[in-house]
Order: structure tokens, then sequence, then C-alpha cells
């Protein structure tokens, strides 16, 4: 069944794809279109036998019913879970720029406190020579 799923998820982004392209082949779109209506009739085929077999009280939501909804409720938690990771990276991402900034503000300020260092213990010797 989950295979089902995922053939019309399949099958709907590729008309997403074909709606968006300028030079529309009409092989593909028989293709796409024809394969949508099997996999219709057999998710209809497949909705008509589980709700046979695993009957509702009138009113209360079909055993179809729930499994399409369970199934949307972890895709969208699959959704959710992936924008939360790219957010997740994303502040890794600046968290990291700004660390690199830091340590390089931080070797760049020793450096110079070396050399202005180095520049004072030079003149200070200089001046020595000169004194002595």
């Amino acid at each position: 069944m989950a295979t089902l799923f995922a053939c019309k998820d399949k099958l709907q982004e590729e008309r997403n794809k074909q709606a968006s392209v300028g030079d529309i082949n009409i092989r593909s779109s028989i293709d796409v279109i024809l394969e949508q209506k099997r996999l219709n009739e057999q998710l209809y085929e497949l909705e008509v036998a589980i709700n046979n077999r695993w009957p509702k009280p009138y009113g209360e939501r079909s055993t179809w019913g729930e499994i399409v909804d369970h199934y949307q409720a972890q895709k969208k938690a699959r959704r959710e879970e992936e924008k939360r990771r790219k957010q997740e990276e994303k502040r890794r991402q600046i968290q990291m720029e700004e660390n690199l900034k830091a340590a390089l503000i931080v070797a760049i300020t020793i450096a110079v406190g070396g050399g202005l260092l180095i520049f004072l213990f030079t003149s200070i010797a200089n001046a020595v020579k000169v004194i002595s």
C-alpha cells in the first residue's frame, strides 16, 4: 500500500514538473494521465476491499479514511522534520561562520599585539645600544 501512495506522490510530482516545462511532449502527458487513472482505479479497489473487510458504523470515519489520514500525518511529520533539520543545519552554519570570524579577530589581534611587542623590544634594544 505504501508503494501505491509513493506512486501517487511521484505521479503528482511528475505532473507538476510537466506543468512548468515550456516544451510539453504529448506522449509523456498521455502516459502520466493514464498512469494516474490506473493508480486511482487501484486505490479505489483497495479502498473498497479494506472498507468491506473492516467496516465502520455509519457516521464514523472509514477504515480507508483512517489509513489516508495516517499517511497524510506521516507525510506532514516528515516534511516538518526535514524543515527542522534544514533550519538546524543553517543555524549550525551561521554559528560556525561566527566562530570563524571570532577566531580570525583573535588571531589578528594576537598578531598585531605580537608585532607591537617585537617593535617595542627592538626599539628598547636599539635605544640601549645608543645610550651605551
